[in-house]
């Protein structure tokens, strides 16, 4: 008997392998437990968290971040150890919080029940070498007083830490600040934020004077206070550093954009040949993650100048094959540039006005 094979012989692969994009929008509460023995336990409503019969803190923690309108899908509670004494050990912190990523790393911002400034030290080192973010809160009274450079908001300033956000909160001791403002922020794609003036629920605003505001920002520090009769805000949004929170964040969603759907595009294909053809497959590739930064309004988009010229969002720039070295085609490694202009976002409007019988 004949067969079908020998009219059309039919073989098909499937090319549908795809490297997963990471999560930016997930909050993390670490805490010394010994309610569960796993390292990261899930929570989708702050009801499931009531039923686990957690920590009075941990459960603060979580209502914050439930509290917020709208807010995350979930959050993440990870699992401190404690030593001897009952207390996590300071110097055990960063070998704990790898413990936690290495059992789930699909979360983004962290913060810490326990806040004590060798804790809150700790926690900042070792954000600092991870694709994570860092919040945290403080009372500290020394805060507010500009000749000190020990209290916890001027040392952590003074390491320029990028991935460290710290709030400056008086009611510190009763609430987790920190973690209603990553569940008010989280909810919004990354690009698309700013952490400034943000109106927070379920949480108490501190009152500060001018004086203390200042000394507060000045230092790199975010406060959460009233700006009118039943507003209140958070102010400025930015790192210990000095950059803006979302500026970071946005960094990290679109080097992980960048990767992994470049690295999808190759596994998916027997080869990318280093033609100009296969240049722009991977030039096509990186500019698609590019335009998806402008989509989520990280990236300005193309605008045009008070001369009447394009100004363009972004540009790729990227060799013709011939031109590329030959050490380079021997390695097999391709070299590539882009450079971008970043939306940024309006936090002060300055207006001007003048009124009389004819416009002047």
């Amino acid at each position: 008997m004949g067969s079908l094979n020998q009219i059309v012989n039919v073989n098909i692969a499937l090319s549908t392998t795809s490297v997963p994009r990471g999560v930016f929008g997930v909050p993390m509460i670490i805490a010394p437990l010994t309610t569960f023995t796993e390292r990261v336990r899930v929570y989708l409503n702050y009801n499931a968290a009531q039923e686990d019969n957690l920590p009075a803190e941990v459960l603060k923690a979580l209502r914050a971040v439930f509290s917020q309108t709208p807010r995350p899908q979930m959050c993440k509670v990870g699992r401190l150890d404690v030593g001897a004494e009952g207390k996590v050990a300071a110097d055990t912190l960063a070998e704990q919080l790898s413990a936690i990523q290495a059992e789930d790393v699909n979360w983004y911002g962290f913060a810490l029940t326990e806040r004590t400034p060798a804790l809150q030290l700790a926690a900042a080192e070792w954000a600092e070498t991870q694709t994570k973010m860092f919040f945290t809160s403080s009372a500290e009274e020394a805060i507010t007083d500009a000749s000190s450079t020990t209290d916890i908001l001027s040392s952590l300033s003074a390491k320029n830490y990028l991935r460290t956000a710290v709030i400056v909160d008086k009611h510190a001791a009763d609430q987790y600040l920190e973690m209603a403002w990553m569940g008010r922020c989280f909810t919004i794609a990354p690009g698309g934020e700013t952490w400034a003036l943000k109106q927070l629920s379920a949480v108490e605003a501190s009152d500060w004077s001018a004086t203390e505001q200042q000394t507060i920002l000045k230092k790199g520090g975010n406060t959460f206070e009233r700006f009118a009769p039943q507003i209140y805000l958070t102010t400025p949004g930015k790192v210990v550093s000095g950059e803006w929170v979302d500026v970071i964040r946005f960094r990290d969603w679109l080097a992980d954009a960048i990767q992994t759907s470049l690295s999808t595009l190759m596994i998916n294909r027997n080869k990318v040949p280093y033609t100009d053809g296969g240049i722009a497959l991977i030039v096509n590739n990186l500019t698609g993650c590019l335009i998806e930064g402008q989509r989520v309004g990280g990236i300005a988009p193309d605008e045009i100048d008070a001369d009447g010229n394009n100004v363009k969002g972004f540009v790729v720039t990227y060799p013709r094959s011939v031109d590329v070295p030959f050490q380079d085609k021997a390695d097999r490694i391709l070299n590539l540039a882009f450079s971008a202009r970043l939306a940024g976002a309006i936090h002060l409007t300055n207006i001007n006005g003048n009124l009389s019988y004819e416009l002047q």
